[in-house]
């Protein structure tokens, strides 16, 4: 990964991250050139997520990274291109990888996730077991078996939500 903290207009600072702004610009050009309105189901959606990505990237680009949450941002630096025919499969991928990358656990065995994965669960309608479940289906059979045993005879009670915050650092 090249960490890109500021755009300066200094030539060799813009020299060492050349290739990655050629991506973002090749990107932004082929996106110019589809019309929304021609699209199946599967296009737009991939179409929508990938402006939403480029505009992610556009901000890191303009205004820097934030230097919290590095764990959390070295996910959306992929700038992932989603294509028609495997959007959900893409989706389901970096559902996962998010997942494994912001899942945490306290000491006293209570589960740690982003409130992004509770709006997440509430709009696919899971309840807390099912959280859990997809949580362990994520990981190594090893680690969820870590996981399982973590909670056998908890309380309902054993996710904490955690804020999800991704400020820009300006």
């Amino acid at each position: 990964m090249v960490e890109v903290p500021w755009i300066y207009r200094d030539s060799q600072k813009l020299g060492d991250v050349e290739h990655l702004l050629q991506n973002y610009r090749s990107l932004i050009c082929r996106l110019e050139d589809v019309d929304p309105r021609k699209l199946k189901h599967e296009e737009k959606l991939a179409f929508w997520i990938n402006i939403h990505n480029a505009l992610v990237m556009h901000a890191y680009l303009a205004y820097g990274i934030p230097q919290n949450n590095v764990k959390r941002l070295f996910l959306l630096l992929k700038v992932r291109v989603y294509t028609s025919k495997r959007v959900f499969l893409e989706l389901e991928a970096a559902k996962d990888e998010y997942i494994r990358a912001t899942f945490g656990v306290r000491k006293d065995q209570k589960i740690l996730l982003p409130r992004i994965v509770e709006s997440f669960a509430k709009d696919s309608g899971l309840c807390q077991a099912g959280v859990i479940e997809m949580i362990q289906q994520t990981f190594p059979v090893s680690l969820r078996n870590c996981i399982k045993k973590s909670q056998l005879g908890k309380p309902r009670k054993s996710i904490e939500w955690i804020p999800h915050n991704l400020l820009f650092g300006i």
